[in-house]
């Protein structure tokens, strides 16, 4: 119930298969289930870089989420949320994805309550846990 399948294809686009995929799950499904798909190799790299993970190594608890985004960010708003800090969150990007760094608990975070990151502003996505994306790598032999 994550939300994540490893599947292997022959296809070589992504973006083909995410189509393919999005239509077969509201064919079945009755609604729209926005599709990201990573290859084995992106997801490594994006597990392995974890920039800002040196941050709020103090706190308590500090996690880390990465969002996946179909595209490439607008570059004014990668600017924009690449610059946001508060004193308990941090946020990077890095081709398609953003990750941020809490030092709280994330439910705690009045981050999302900055004018920039309205979902109006901020492309549909998908969020994950590193730890959660740590272990999906961990099991790439498998398939």
């Amino acid at each position: 119930a994550s939300g994540n399948i490893l599947f292997s294809s022959t296809s070589r686009s992504s973006a083909k298969l995410e189509s393919l995929i999005e239509q077969t799950l509201e064919s079945e499904l009755g609604y729209t289930v926005p599709t990201i798909i990573r290859t084995q190799s992106e997801l490594r790299r994006i597990v392995a870089e974890v920039p800002l993970g040196d941050l709020f190594t103090e706190a308590e608890k500090p996690s880390t989420q990465i969002t996946f985004f179909q595209n490439d960010i607008d570059p004014e708003l990668a600017k924009t949320l690449g610059a946001l800090r508060t004193p308990t969150d941090a946020f990077a990007l890095s081709d398609r994805e953003l990750y941020w760094r809490c030092a709280i608990r994330i439910s705690e975070s009045t981050v999302w309550k900055h004018p920039k990151l309205n979902p109006h502003h901020v492309p549909t996505g998908t969020t994950r846990n590193l730890n959660t994306l740590q272990k999906l790598v961990s099991l790439f032999h498998s398939i």
